[in-house]
């Protein structure tokens, strides 16, 4: 778990980072004059609540709560969850209080794409390791002890006792 976080957390901050930065020359528009630690604060903030909402739905990245889930789909789908509020929610919001939505809408879908991206990252991260993969693996639980067997006894040949 902390191998996946120590690599997770920062390649989010990366890759939302990344993204912002491709959209805004992309879309030609400015995502905001937010000073570059507030900015960085933000998508640290962004990477760990995504982090977060994933392992919620995935369970531990050693012990996942359905062994035959994709950890990708998994990521995908904590991703577009995380979404309708950074970008559905927000767009309608502003409708609401009587903005302009146009550029809205083209932001909300640039981070869409970038969220997107987020989950791929985190569900290829919390992929299984291969079998020959020299990572040590999480400890399986102890097996339930077996009934003992009733011993036998040896056979003896009852010949050799008649004397």
């Amino acid at each position: 778990m902390a191998r996946f976080l120590f690599l997770a957390l920062p390649l989010l901050v990366l890759a939302l980072a990344a993204g912002h930065g491709l959209f805004s020359e992309y879309l030609g528009v400015d995502f905001g004059i937010l000073p570059a630690k507030v900015r960085v604060g933000t998508w640290a903030l962004e990477a760990l609540a995504l982090t977060a909402l994933f392992l919620l739905i995935h369970g531990d990245v050693d012990r996942p709560k359905d062994p035959e889930a994709s950890p990708v789909a998994t990521g995908v789908l904590a991703a577009w969850i995380a979404w309708v509020f950074r970008g559905a929610l927000l767009v309608l919001a502003l409708a609401a209080a009587g903005h302009g939505t146009a550029i809205w809408w083209r932001r909300a879908l640039s981070w869409w794409a970038i969220y997107t991206v987020c989950g791929v990252v985190l569900g290829l991260l919390a992929r299984p390791p291969k079998k020959n993969d020299p990572r040590p693996t999480a400890p399986t639980a102890p097996t339930a002890p077996t009934a003992p067997t009733a011993s036998v006894a040896p056979r003896v040949d009852e010949s050799e006792n008649a004397l």
